[in-house]
């Protein structure tokens, strides 16, 4: 399932999510789901995805993507 494809399936596409990319290891995207979809990395994979109740940055949602970028 693309990052696109699972966001769509949200019933609220406005919660404050993270996109890690484990290829670079670094977090790629913060925001509102909503804006991942038109991304470049919108057509990834979801290789996972992390809950974090206790989140101080108010990111309740980690998608866990694996982006091959072309150089």
């Amino acid at each position: 399932m693309t990052v696109y494809d699972f966001i769509n399936l949200m019933t609220d596409d406005s919660v404050e999510i993270a996109i890690y990319d484990f290829s670079t290891e670094t977090e790629i995207f913060k925001g509102e789901a909503r804006d991942a979809m038109y991304e470049d990395f919108s057509d990834c994979e979801v290789e996972s995805f992390d809950i974090d109740t206790m989140s101080k940055r108010g990111i309740f949602l980690i998608l866990n993507v694996e982006v091959e970028w072309d150089d």
